[in-house]
């Protein structure tokens, strides 16, 4: 259900039609969705709620994909390769993206959670990430980002940094019954600050 009112089957049709511009609402009602959800445009999608808006990647691929700067809240994530993949070209200088991605649940992935990759200026915020078999969140040559109040548990590496991930602002993340809570993956541009 879009802010035009009008319905669809799934949310990737949604996503695609021509009435749905940049800055539209995409709300999505409770229900399991399997599907691989592909976002190239400006978009916040809301699901009505965390515990009962699913989106199942049926074991392959990342469940969502952003490539524009959207807003991803109130949703489970789950049963993919990757839950949320921000990816882009970038491989020396993060690039812009913008995306915020906050109050999910990105659960029992096979690879990780959530990847940054190439990007910068996302917001992370109130998310549940776990059981993801290697990650749950990951940077890697993601810059200028900021993780705030999420929960990071169960996964392989609780949050983890890779290459030119610098000027991240993590606060009030709670990272708990990971292998390894916290991972800095050192190459000599990585620099953190708290």
């Amino acid at each position: 259900n879009l802010n035009t009112g009008l319905n669809y089957t799934t949310i990737q049709e949604a996503v695609d039609t021509t009435e749905t511009l940049d800055g539209h609402t995409i709300f999505v009602e409770n229900g399991i969705y399997l599907e691989h959800l592909v976002v190239e445009k400006s978009l916040t999608l809301r699901g009505e709620s965390k515990d009962t808006t699913i989106i199942d990647g049926s074991g392959t691929g990342a469940v969502v994909s952003l490539n524009t700067s959207s807003n991803v809240t109130g949703f489970t994530i789950r049963n993919g390769e990757y839950g949320i993949q921000v990816h882009t070209s970038a491989v020396a200088i993060p690039a812009f993206t913008g995306h915020r991605i906050e109050g999910n649940r990105i659960m029992n992935n096979r690879y990780g959670g959530l990847s940054l990759r190439g990007c910068a200026d996302n917001t992370i915020s109130n998310n549940i990430v776990l059981n993801n078999t290697l990650f749950g969140i990951h940077l890697w040559t993601a810059g200028n980002n900021t993780l705030i109040n999420n929960t990071v548990m169960n996964n392989r590496h609780g949050i983890d940094f890779y290459g030119n991930s610098n000027h991240n602002i993590l606060r009030n993340n709670n990272m708990t019954d990971n292998r390894y809570n916290f991972g800095l993956i050192l190459r000599e541009e990585t620099r953190l600050f708290f």
